[in-house]
Protein backbone atom coordinates (compact mmCIF):
# COMPACT_ATOMS: atom_id res chain seq x y z
CA UNK A 1 0.00 0.00 0.00
CA UNK A 2 2.89 2.34 0.76
CA UNK A 3 4.42 1.72 -2.64
CA UNK A 4 1.07 2.14 -4.35
CA UNK A 5 0.78 5.49 -2.59
CA UNK A 6 4.22 6.40 -3.93
CA UNK A 7 5.71 7.04 -0.50
CA UNK A 8 9.12 6.30 0.95
CA UNK A 9 9.44 5.03 4.52
CA UNK A 10 10.43 8.50 5.68
CA UNK A 11 7.45 10.11 3.94
CA UNK A 12 5.05 7.51 5.29
CA UNK A 13 5.95 8.10 8.95
CA UNK A 14 6.38 11.87 8.76
CA UNK A 15 4.32 13.35 11.59
CA UNK A 16 3.06 9.98 12.82
CA UNK A 17 3.79 8.53 16.31
CA UNK A 18 6.29 5.91 15.12
CA UNK A 19 9.55 5.90 13.17
CA UNK A 20 10.92 4.38 9.97
CA UNK A 21 12.44 1.45 11.84
CA UNK A 22 9.06 0.51 13.31
CA UNK A 23 7.30 0.70 9.96
CA UNK A 24 10.01 -1.35 8.26
CA UNK A 25 9.64 -4.08 10.89
CA UNK A 26 5.86 -4.05 10.48
CA UNK A 27 6.24 -4.43 6.73
CA UNK A 28 8.67 -7.34 7.10
CA UNK A 29 6.53 -9.07 9.73
CA UNK A 30 8.90 -8.67 12.67
CA UNK A 31 6.40 -6.72 14.75
CA UNK A 32 2.90 -5.28 14.72
CA UNK A 33 1.65 -1.85 15.66
CA UNK A 34 1.23 -1.37 19.39
CA UNK A 35 -1.99 0.54 18.85
CA UNK A 36 -4.78 0.13 16.34
CA UNK A 37 -4.88 3.92 16.04
CA UNK A 38 -1.38 3.82 14.57
CA UNK A 39 -2.53 1.48 11.82
CA UNK A 40 -5.57 3.64 11.11
CA UNK A 41 -3.39 6.75 10.84
CA UNK A 42 -1.09 4.98 8.40
CA UNK A 43 -3.99 3.77 6.26
CA UNK A 44 -5.28 7.33 6.12
CA UNK A 45 -1.81 8.46 4.99
CA UNK A 46 -2.00 5.84 2.22
CA UNK A 47 -5.35 7.19 1.10
CA UNK A 48 -7.37 4.13 2.13
CA UNK A 49 -10.96 5.33 2.66
CA UNK A 50 -12.98 2.12 2.45
CA UNK A 51 -14.24 1.65 6.04
CA UNK A 52 -14.83 -2.07 5.53
CA UNK A 53 -11.25 -2.54 4.34
CA UNK A 54 -9.93 -0.47 7.24
CA UNK A 55 -11.96 -2.48 9.78
CA UNK A 56 -10.78 -5.73 8.15
CA UNK A 57 -7.13 -4.75 8.47
CA UNK A 58 -7.48 -3.50 12.04
CA UNK A 59 -9.24 -6.75 12.99
CA UNK A 60 -6.50 -8.72 11.27
CA UNK A 61 -3.87 -6.78 13.21
CA UNK A 62 -5.69 -7.40 16.50
CA UNK A 63 -6.16 -11.12 15.86
CA UNK A 64 -2.58 -11.51 14.66
CA UNK A 65 -1.30 -10.04 17.91
CA UNK A 66 -3.09 -12.74 19.89
CA UNK A 67 -1.74 -15.71 17.91
CA UNK A 68 1.41 -17.67 18.49
CA UNK A 69 3.42 -15.06 16.64
CA UNK A 70 6.76 -16.69 17.46
CA UNK A 71 5.92 -19.84 15.48
CA UNK A 72 8.27 -19.96 12.52
CA UNK A 73 10.23 -16.91 13.65
CA UNK A 74 13.28 -19.02 14.32
CA UNK A 75 14.33 -22.63 14.62
CA UNK A 76 17.22 -21.61 16.85
CA UNK A 77 15.27 -20.61 19.96
CA UNK A 78 16.84 -21.83 23.16
CA UNK A 79 15.40 -25.00 24.63
CA UNK A 80 12.20 -24.27 26.52
CA UNK A 81 11.78 -20.80 25.00
CA UNK A 82 8.72 -21.65 22.83
CA UNK A 83 6.91 -22.97 25.89
CA UNK A 84 7.91 -19.89 27.89
CA UNK A 85 6.61 -17.61 25.12
CA UNK A 86 3.36 -19.56 25.04
CA UNK A 87 2.84 -19.14 28.77
CA UNK A 88 3.78 -15.46 28.68
CA UNK A 89 1.50 -14.65 25.73
CA UNK A 90 -1.45 -16.32 27.44
CA UNK A 91 -0.86 -14.57 30.76
CA UNK A 92 -3.03 -11.71 31.94
CA UNK A 93 -0.58 -10.63 34.62
CA UNK A 94 3.16 -11.11 35.06
CA UNK A 95 5.24 -10.49 38.17
CA UNK A 96 9.00 -10.29 37.81
CA UNK A 97 12.17 -9.60 39.79
CA UNK A 98 15.78 -9.61 38.65
CA UNK A 99 18.68 -8.85 41.00
CA UNK A 100 21.32 -7.79 38.47
CA UNK A 101 19.63 -6.35 35.36
CA UNK A 102 16.50 -4.62 34.11
CA UNK A 103 14.04 -7.43 33.17
CA UNK A 104 13.61 -8.16 29.47
CA UNK A 105 10.02 -6.87 29.28
CA UNK A 106 11.27 -3.46 30.40
CA UNK A 107 14.49 -3.15 28.39
CA UNK A 108 15.08 -0.67 25.60
CA UNK A 109 16.46 -2.05 22.34
CA UNK A 110 19.87 -0.48 22.99
CA UNK A 111 20.05 -1.89 26.52
CA UNK A 112 19.03 -5.37 25.34
CA UNK A 113 21.57 -5.33 22.50
CA UNK A 114 24.38 -4.18 24.80
CA UNK A 115 23.49 -6.89 27.31
CA UNK A 116 23.66 -9.53 24.58
CA UNK A 117 26.99 -8.14 23.38
CA UNK A 118 28.42 -8.48 26.87
CA UNK A 119 27.39 -12.13 27.00
CA UNK A 120 28.35 -12.91 23.41
CA UNK A 121 31.98 -14.03 24.12
CA UNK A 122 30.77 -16.25 26.97
CA UNK A 123 27.71 -17.78 25.30
CA UNK A 124 29.50 -18.00 21.91
CA UNK A 125 26.44 -16.79 20.04
CA UNK A 126 26.47 -15.41 16.51
CA UNK A 127 25.62 -11.82 15.67
CA UNK A 128 22.58 -13.05 13.74
CA UNK A 129 21.30 -14.97 16.77
CA UNK A 130 21.92 -11.94 18.98
CA UNK A 131 19.97 -9.59 16.72
CA UNK A 132 17.11 -12.06 16.44
CA UNK A 133 17.01 -12.39 20.22
CA UNK A 134 16.80 -8.61 20.57
CA UNK A 135 13.96 -8.43 18.04
CA UNK A 136 12.14 -11.21 19.86
CA UNK A 137 12.47 -9.33 23.15
CA UNK A 138 11.08 -6.15 21.62
CA UNK A 139 8.17 -8.11 20.14
CA UNK A 140 7.30 -9.57 23.54
CA UNK A 141 7.00 -6.07 24.99
CA UNK A 142 4.11 -5.16 22.69
CA UNK A 143 1.75 -7.00 25.05
CA UNK A 144 2.28 -4.16 27.54
CA UNK A 145 1.05 -1.41 25.21
CA UNK A 146 -1.62 -3.09 23.10
CA UNK A 147 -5.01 -1.37 22.94
CA UNK A 148 -7.17 -4.21 24.26
CA UNK A 149 -6.45 -5.88 27.59
CA UNK A 150 -2.78 -4.97 27.84
CA UNK A 151 -0.65 -7.29 29.95
CA UNK A 152 -0.54 -6.30 33.61
CA UNK A 153 3.00 -6.16 34.89
CA UNK A 154 4.28 -5.89 38.44
CA UNK A 155 8.06 -5.58 38.44
CA UNK A 156 10.37 -5.20 41.41
CA UNK A 157 13.70 -3.69 40.38
CA UNK A 158 16.68 -4.17 42.68
CA UNK A 159 18.59 -0.92 43.15
CA UNK A 160 22.01 -2.36 42.13
CA UNK A 161 20.48 -3.50 38.82
CA UNK A 162 19.56 0.12 38.09
CA UNK A 163 22.96 1.43 39.15
CA UNK A 164 25.07 -1.09 37.24
CA UNK A 165 26.05 0.58 33.93
CA UNK A 166 25.17 -1.41 30.82
CA UNK A 167 26.88 0.25 27.88
CA UNK A 168 27.47 3.96 27.38
CA UNK A 169 25.80 6.68 29.49
CA UNK A 170 23.23 7.42 26.76
CA UNK A 171 22.09 3.77 26.85
CA UNK A 172 21.37 3.99 30.58
CA UNK A 173 19.79 7.42 30.22
CA UNK A 174 17.42 6.08 27.58
CA UNK A 175 16.65 3.06 29.77
CA UNK A 176 15.81 5.23 32.79
CA UNK A 177 13.53 7.41 30.64
CA UNK A 178 11.81 4.31 29.28
CA UNK A 179 11.16 2.97 32.79
CA UNK A 180 9.74 6.32 33.88
CA UNK A 181 7.37 6.36 30.90
CA UNK A 182 6.23 2.78 31.48
CA UNK A 183 5.57 3.53 35.14
CA UNK A 184 2.86 6.04 34.11
CA UNK A 185 0.75 3.28 32.52
CA UNK A 186 -2.19 1.95 34.53
CA UNK A 187 -1.30 -1.67 33.76
CA UNK A 188 2.32 -1.41 34.93
CA UNK A 189 3.57 -1.23 38.51
CA UNK A 190 7.27 -0.64 39.09
CA UNK A 191 8.86 -0.78 42.51
CA UNK A 192 12.49 -0.39 43.51
CA UNK A 193 13.96 -2.55 46.26
CA UNK A 194 16.67 -0.47 47.99
CA UNK A 195 20.10 -1.95 48.48
CA UNK A 196 20.77 -2.57 52.19
CA UNK A 197 23.37 -0.28 53.66
CA UNK A 198 26.60 -1.95 54.73
CA UNK A 199 26.89 -2.28 58.51
CA UNK A 200 29.16 0.12 60.30
CA UNK A 201 31.70 -1.68 62.47
CA UNK A 202 33.00 -0.07 65.61
CA UNK A 203 36.04 -1.17 67.49
CA UNK A 204 35.45 -2.33 71.05
CA UNK A 205 39.11 -1.91 72.04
Amino acid sequence: MRKEAGLTLAQAVDGLPFDESTLQRVETGWKSFRQGSHLRALLERYGIEDEEEIDRLVTLQREGASREWWTGVSTSLLSGMPRFLGVESAAREVRIFHPTAVPGLLQTEAYARTLHQLHKPIDEITTEFMEESVRLRMRRQEALTRDEEPLKLWAVLYEPALRYPIGAPHVMREQYTHLAELATRDNITLQVLPQPKAPTWRSTT
